[in-house]
């Protein structure tokens, strides 16, 4: 069964507030795609304390390179 996370990208995109200019991550199959999710309703979740590379970042750079899954 594919993974559908590696079906998504991280889309970026920049706002204005207080005099700078900030950019968020959002995770999406497009551009539009993540327009939308960008305008839903947000609920605070926590802060970020590290980010670690998983195995997505592996399949991403197997597929990128032609290398089959077996």
């Amino acid at each position: 069964m594919p993974d559908l996370r590696d079906e998504f990208e991280t889309y970026l995109f920049e706002y204005r507030f207080n005099g700078a200019t900030w950019i968020v991550e959002i995770k999406a199959t497009s551009p539009e795609e993540a327009r939308i999710r960008a305008r839903q309703p947000l609920s605070y979740v926590g802060e970020v304390q590290t980010k670690i590379a998983t195995a997505s970042i592996w399949a991403r750079l197997k597929r990128l390179m032609g290398v089959q899954s077996k």
